[in-house]
């Protein structure tokens, strides 16, 4: 149980390291895509 543990435990470190190295890149994609959907005027004219 405890070596399973301890596997368990440095998975979700791994996992949490790479989720927060890799966030920043998430982010500004999604600004890059609101950024687009805004520049569209059919969708500005329908939804804003």
């Amino acid at each position: 149980w405890a070596t399973r543990w301890k596997k368990l435990a440095n998975y979700l470190r791994k996992v949490g390291q790479l989720f927060m190295q890799s966030r920043p890149t998430i982010f500004r994609q999604l600004g890059k895509y609101e950024q687009t959907v805004e520049q569209l005027p059919i969708f500005r004219d329908k939804f804003l």
